[in-house]
């Protein structure tokens, strides 16, 4: 466990192994993204050991732990710790260690929120409130539901992804139209994030791709495998 885990480079560091840090592990796993654990309660410890899963036994919090973890070379950071205090703390300190880390944190409330984008955390997540209006829509629009949950989870084969336009690529400069990125893939670009810019959602088939966009894409595996591969 020591020898891979001093081999993580550019990997994915969750915080907390509850029912949350649980399903973001098995995403990870499902995904082969490169990824450790970091939990320090005896039960989810022995759910640990239950897996094949890299992980650290310690408090997420404590400067030495992190760096166990390898943070310093860590892309991302998930804190799904329990107590929003510890997520605010960790948020710092992690911050504090990797200035150029992505830290997702989990938040219960409103307040909690502000407080960890002020720590540094760049992406806030409140399960409770997705929960509810995941409830809320399914009650009022199932199939969009149902079609979001096919999508998010890679049922029927289909899904979303995001790619960045890489330097070179023969879509830079074209319009979505011209790309053929429809027509020859069968894949539907749903969204275009330019540097520094808001996400254009939904954008105009004369929309135009460019170097560092990101996009966002939905189609079938073997369609977004293909594309990505050769936008690579």
């Amino acid at each position: 466990m020591d020898s891979k885990i001093r081999k993580l480079s550019g990997h994915f560091i969750i915080a907390g192994f509850g029912r949350v840090g649980r399903q973001v592990a098995e995403e990870f796993s499902n995904r082969k993204v490169p990824f450790i654990v970091i939990e320090k309660n005896e039960d989810s410890l022995n759910q640990l050991n239950a897996t094949d899963y890299k992980y650290i036994a310690g408090e997420a919090t404590e400067d030495e732990v992190l760096l166990s973890a390898r943070v310093k070379e860590a892309r991302v950071l998930v804190s799904t710790l329990p107590s929003e205090a510890d997520n605010v703390y960790l948020a710092l300190t992690a911050r504090h260690i990797n200035p150029e880390l992505y830290i997702i944190a989990r938040a219960d409330n409103p307040g909690g929120e502000r407080k960890l984008r002020r720590a540094g955390a760049n992406s806030v997540v409140s399960p409770h409130i997705l929960g509810g209006v995941r409830m809320a829509m399914s009650s009022l629009r199932p199939n969009v539901v149902d079609f979001m949950q096919m999508t998010s989870l890679g049922d029927e084969g289909l899904g979303f992804e995001e790619v960045s336009v890489p330097a070179g690529c023969r879509f830079g400069g074209k319009s979505l139209v011209e790309s053929g990125i429809k027509s020859e893939y069968g894949v539907t670009i749903v969204g275009i994030k330019k540097p520094d810019q808001k996400m254009q959602i939904n954008p105009a088939p004369s929309a135009i791709i460019e170097e560092n966009d990101i996009l966002v894409l939905v189609g079938s595996t073997e369609q977004l495998e293909r594309l990505t591969l050769e936008m690579s």
